[in-house]
């Protein structure tokens, strides 16, 4: 059976410069490249802690129809998640940077914390923690 890794999550955005400043502000996202990688199409890949966010200013196909994000629960990729040591830290750090908060801090299990964030194009971020060991069953 073939081994896989984590390689990146990509989004497609209206404002890839809007979007690029969004990561880097509320997670100090370290650009890694920026360049057209289609003809009329750019793209920038984000490097948050190892984990790679690809950004890309249209869609594909080029002539492909725009449809809204839609931050509520829906089918297909919910959100993405963000893990950190300091739950407490990171979250002040958000709403100091002005973080919309589409659900709020809590500890939605013994060990978990969790809230949610907005990004750009009404993308969903879960920001966690997790203390203690994993569930069982």
């Amino acid at each position: 059976m073939p081994t896989y890794a984590y390689s990146h999550v990509h989004i497609n955005v209206k404002d890839l410069d809007g979007a690029i400043d969004f990561y880097q502000r509320m997670f100090n996202a370290e650009l890694e490249y920026k360049a057209e990688y289609l003809p009329g199409r750019t793209s920038a890949r984000l490097n948050i802690s190892g984990m790679s966010i690809q950004l890309s200013d249209k869609l594909y196909p080029l002539d492909a129809p725009a449809r809204p994000g839609d931050s509520e629960p829906h089918l297909g990729l919910e959100h993405f998640g963000l893990e950190m040591d300091d739950f407490d830290a990171a979250i002040a750090d958000l709403r100091a940077k002005g973080a919309e908060f589409l659900m709020e801090p809590h500890e939605f299990r013994p060990g978990l914390r969790l809230a949610f964030i907005r990004a750009p194009e009404d993308v969903r971020i879960e920001i966690l923690q997790r203390r203690g060991p994993a569930p069982t069953g």
